[in-house]
């Protein structure tokens, strides 16, 4: 769907109407997708791109949008940088030379059918960032998607935790009333939210950071107006050192409960995907040419 400049000028208004980043936002009954409509799976689908391990990126939303839609260019070469995130088609994926736990498809893709409770040291080994307590006890971190990845595209060296970007698409099944939503995260994160799809151009950011970060807790209170399912999209983008990425809800106490975690009932449920064909969403736009 493409849409002229003034259209697009509208758009950008009314989101900016309806809240902020940070703080307290409404979350409007039209921005539901009937709970029956939720498919088969629980969790998230998910895409992860990976640049040289001495490329220098630096830690914003922007670098890691072009990143992921293979625009980000690399100075020595003027080309995108290749994907070094390691794949199923590359052969240390299962040869026993490669320390990570989950290659991704050709592309960088991936699903995660439980939680979103990743670290990594700048090697891309976990470091057990973070305590997320449950009721079955501490749940350990997982390895992010497709790392360790190379160091350069020859993959000898398979030690690179840096220069990555990564984006997870859910749909998020809340309930009515006030929740606080919480990503915990280094470095730049944007956690955003459509009425149609968001992966949408427009989509509304609810928690942002926007450039290097320590490992950090950001929460936004959200009012739900109506029971349903929710498009949300996160985006992070690592520059160096360790790297930490959960997504949780947060109560009154501050006690955390990492969504879509199947062995905790106060849970929050997330989808992969819901049964409807979806709303029409907006993924690029071009300038009105006027005669």
């Amino acid at each position: 769907m493409k849409l002229n400049a003034s259209t697009r000028l509208c758009i950008a208004v009314f989101f900016l109407s309806i809240g902020s980043s940070l703080g307290q936002v409404e979350l409007p009954a039209s921005w539901a997708y009937p709970s029956a409509d939720k498919g088969a799976d629980a969790g998230f689908m998910g895409k992860v791109v990976q640049a040289r391990k001495n490329a220098g990126l630096t830690a914003t939303i922007a670098r890691g949008n072009a990143h992921l839609n293979g625009t980000l260019l690399d100075g020595g070469t003027e080309m995108p940088y290749p994907n070094l995130v390691i794949d199923s088609a590359n052969p240390v994926a299962a040869n026993g030379d490669w320390t990570g736990t989950t290659p991704v498809d050709v592309g960088g893709g991936f699903t995660v059918s439980g939680p979103i409770n990743f670290s990594a040291d700048g090697a891309g080994i976990t470091v057990e960032d973070g305590n997320f307590s449950d009721v079955v006890g501490r749940l350990a971190d997982a390895f992010f998607p497709g790392l360790p990845g190379g160091s350069d595209d020859s993959f000898d060296a398979l030690d690179n935790g840096q220069n990555f970007s990564i984006e997870l698409l859910t749909y998020l099944e809340l309930p009515a009333g006030e929740i606080t939503l919480g990503v915990y995260h280094d470095d730049a994160m944007e956690l955003a939210l459509h009425p149609n799809d968001a992966r949408d151009l427009f989509r509304q950011q609810f928690v942002g950071f926007d450039s290097n970060s320590g490992s950090t807790d950001r929460t936004v209170t959200v009012n739900v107006a109506e029971a349903g399912l929710y498009s949300a999209r996160i985006l992070m983008a690592q520059w160096n050192g360790n790297a930490a990425l959960k997504f949780d809800t947060q109560s009154a106490d501050e006690t955390r409960t990492l969504i879509n975690n199947t062995s905790n009932t106060s849970s929050i449920n997330a989808w992969q995907s819901i049964t409807t064909g979806g709303r029409p969403y907006v993924t690029s736009v071009a300038r009105a040419k006027f005669i």
